[in-house]
């Protein structure tokens, strides 16, 4: 999806703030044909999650129409720092944004 592979957040412990420099907000579009034989069997659900604060949200939507699964991540950086303070609610958010990003589609052969 994006050039950022794993979660870097996985430290139980911060010691300084996360300070991304700039609020941002990314988008990506995934579309996939189905091969020839193969319908789905199962699709992550879209669904939207947001920081307690409201500083962070992700959305992901998913629909299944014609031989093809279109699936978009939405994440809105509503602010650009994170205090260290508040990092245990900060990496529970991203540990489930990985989750979400990592869930399958899964096909089945008809």
């Amino acid at each position: 999806m994006t050039a950022q592979h794993a979660n870097q957040f996985v430290n139980e412990h911060r010691f300084t703030d996360i300070d991304y420099g700039y609020r941002d907000n990314w988008t990506v579009y995934n579309v996939f044909t189905l091969p020839a034989g193969y319908k789905v069997e199962g699709l992550p659900k879209s669904l939207s999650i947001v920081m307690p604060d409201k500083s962070i949200t992700f959305k992901r939507i998913v629909n299944y129409a014609d031989n093809t699964v279109t699936v978009r991540y939405m994440i809105d950086h509503a602010k650009t720092i994170y205090f260290k303070e508040d990092y245990d609610g900060f990496r529970e958010f991203n540990r489930q944004v990985f989750d979400m990003l990592n869930e399958q589609i899964v096909l089945k052969k008809s």
